[in-house]
């Protein structure tokens, strides 16, 4: 006899006895026990979905606007650094009249 069958059967000689209730409500506790860990794990498991996706939100966010700082210091730069070529034109070609009319 396989244990699937064993137990039913002595499932059922139990109840002839009185002791089924007693059985009966330690399976129920258990499948309690049980269905409220199952909805214990879907609540810690879509808190910490959401969690997930805020952080991801957060870091989306936060790499859109360091691009955007990042393309605005970039321009200055860029800015900066034809102000100085102008500049050092601009010298060597005073070095370069003073040098020729000496």
């Amino acid at each position: 006899m396989n244990p699937v069958t064993t137990t039913s059967a002595n499932h059922y000689a139990a109840s002839s006895t009185g002791r089924s209730s007693i059985s009966t409500n330690n399976n129920d506790s258990q499948i309690c026990r049980d269905i409220q860990d199952d909805w214990q794990r879907r609540e810690d498991i879509k808190i910490l979905t959401t969690s997930i996706k805020r952080l991801t939100d957060f870091l989306n966010q936060f790499e859109s606007s360091c691009r955007y700082r990042l393309s605005k210091l970039n321009e200055k730069l860029t800015s900066l650094e034809r102000q100085v070529d102008y500049l050092e034109a601009r010298v060597n070609l005073q070095i370069f009249l003073c040098l020729s009319l000496s």
